[in-house]
Formats: structure tokens, C-alpha cells, sequence
């Protein structure tokens, strides 16, 4: 059986919700054949999880042209099932599953109902539930838990080595460039909160920041006290490579969170106004700290004390 799944947005709305989803199918439906939809990162990153299974890419520019281009190009695929993931884009992606004709089409609604009337299982996303039960149940609304064998867990067979400076302690991670403002700590909590944790318990510090970000790396560097080496990583490989040398991380909500976890890192993760309920990384080695507005507002002893039992 040929189920297709489109997933368009973000890292980790690929990892947290269409991975599990996957899993699901593999597990329900032996032998299935699983074509995946994604926009270009996603695609970079579905050969950690799904190597073997194939893959296409939604071309960037303008949306809905690229989308429904991509559709048309593979109809011949006519698969038995196609899956629209929530949360984002449902009028676009359940367009998508028309044109591309697959046969049972499970999406949610949109509000419109001519874009409702391209589903033939619409329905509505359970609230209050993790993205990835929510998203399984659009395929079976009869599943109530999120089983741990359906987490995402990267292959490292895969994950490329990444030349570090030597280090005697464990190696921390932290991420300076991520793009939700409200979960990204300031440079002058982040130098208070490591070098804390330095006077309590040693350990070498990994910066990762893209290349717009070294200003800041520069200032942090200043102003902390334990071993530090700043690291660009231009290629999501090269962040991945990265994030499996390190031995504990402290980053906010988002795709580096998430990959985190599915390398089965230990970990705090921070969310700022993100629905932790909803979105929180998908592995036990992982403690999550949540404040409504802005993670600067956690305390930061409260910080330190999380990031110190896992050191």
C-alpha cells in the first residue's frame, strides 16, 4: 500500500509530528510504502529517519505553484492513501492530495469548505494532545497514547563525525541563533547561567550560531569563564554532526531542540510561549522549562539546577 504524506514547514513539525506518524504506518501497515512530500531542509533531514523510503522535493518560490506542480509531476504514483500533517497550510496540502490523486485523503479542515470537499476523512485536531497523536489520529481517531517505539530516533549510522577540540569534561551545547525570539535566551542571562554552572561542575562549552549570530558568540565569550570554541555550521549535516559530539544540551524550542532528542541527547530545553503540552521533544532524557511570555523570565537558578543534575 502507498501512502503519501506532505509536510512543508518546519524542522521540527517534521521530527515531532510526521516522524511518529510514520513509525505508526510502518507498524499498522507491514510493508508499506511510504512517499514523503517536504519542503528542501526536511528533506536533508529525512534520510536520518527514513533512508530507505522515497523522498521528494517541494521546490521553492511561489507556494501554491511549487506545490501543485509537485502533485501533478507525480500523479502516476496514485497512492491508496495520502496524509496532510497538521498544524500548518491545510487548503494548500489537501490541494495537494486531490491533485495528486491519492485515494483515501485524511487532512484536517480548513475552514473552506471547498477545500473541506477535497477530503474524504476531514476532521478536526484534538486539543490538548501531543502534534504527533494528533496527527496519527487523523489516520485512526481511536488511538489515546503516544507509544514510546513511534518516537523519533535519528540513525547515527548515518551522522557524519565532526572534528572538535579535544575535551577531559562533558561537552555542553548551546544554540545562538534561533529564530523564536521568545525562547532564545540574551546573551547577558546565558554568560550569568554558564558560568554558574562552570563554578559547580566542570565542563567545555560548544557555541553554535550561524554566521549572522557571531557578534553575538564573540560577546558571550567574553564574559564566561569555562573552555569555549564557536562553531558555524553552515549545513544541517554539519549541525547534526555537531549536536551528536556534544553530551548535554541547553537550547530553546525549535528544530535543534528536537534533533537533540531524536539523537537521544540529555538535555533542558526552553519554551517560550510555545504549548509545551503540544510541542515538547519527544524523549525522557529531555526536561523542558516553560514561561507564557519569554524564557528569560525562567529564574535562573531554576536554569542552572536542571542543567546541572543532567551535568
Amino acid at each position: 500500500m502507498k501512502f503519501a504524506i506532505i509536510r512543508r514547514n518546519g524542522l521540527g513539525d517534521f521530527i515531532s509530528a510526521t516522524v511518529p506518524l510514520c513509525h505508526y504506518i510502518k507498524e499498522k501497515y507491514p510493508g508499506a510504502e511510504l512517499h514523503l512530500f517536504l519542503s528542501e531542509q526536511n528533506c536533508g533531514l529525512a534520510k536520518y529517519f527514513f533512508p530507505s523510503d522515497h523522498v521528494y522535493t517541494i521546490p521553492r518560490g511561489n507556494k501554491y505553484l511549487a506545490t501543485a506542480l509537485s502533485a501533478l509531476r507525480n500523479r502516476t504514483l496514485a497512492p491508496e492513501v495520502g496524509i496532510a500533517p497538521i498544524p500548518l497550510y491545510p487548503k494548500l496540502n489537501n490541494l495537494f492530495l486531490y491533485l495528486l490523486g491519492a485515494k483515501a485523503r485524511y487532512g484536517c479542515r480548513s475552514g473552506k469548505k471547498i477545500f473541506d470537499k477535497l477530503l474524504t476523512h476531514p476532521c478536526d485536531p484534538a486539543q490538548g494532545e501531543h502534534i504527533a497523536l494528533q496527527t496519527i489520529k487523523l489516520l485512526n481517531s481511536e488511538e489515546r497514547e503516544l507509544a514510546k517505539r513511534w518516537y523519533p530516533k535519528i540513525n547515527k549510522d548515518v551522522v557524519e563525525d565532526f572534528p572538535l577540540t579535544p575535551s577531559e569534561n562533558r561537552k555542553l551545547i548551546i544554540e545562538l541563533s534561533n529564530n523564536r525570539a521568545a525562547s532564545q535566551l540574551s546573551v547577558q542571562k546565558l554568560s550569568v547561567i554558564l558560568n554558574k554552572l562552570y563554578s559547580l561542575k566542570p565542563f567545555s562549552l560548544i557555541i553554535s550560531l550561524r554566521e549572522k549570530d557571531r557578534e553575538k558568540a564573540i560577546a558571550l565569550k567574553k564574559e564566561i569563564t569555562m573552555p569555549s570554541e564557536i562553531v558555524i555550521t553552515p549545513t544541517l549535516d554539519n549541525f547534526i554532526a555537531l549536536v551528536n559530539k556534544s553530551d548535554v544540551f541547553l537550547l530553546g524550542d525549535g528544530g535543534a531542540s528536537h534533533i537533540a532528542g531524536a539523537l537521544d541527547k540529555p538535555g533542558v530545553s526552553l519554551y517560550g510561549k510555545t504549548p509545551v503540552q503540544r510541542w515538547r521533544v519527544l524523549c525522557d532524557k529531555v526536561r523542558i522549562l516553560f514561561d507564557p511570555d519569554d524564557v528569560n523570565n525562567i529564574p535562573t537558578d531554576t536554569i542552572v539546577e536542571e542543567v546541572l543534575r543532567i551535568l
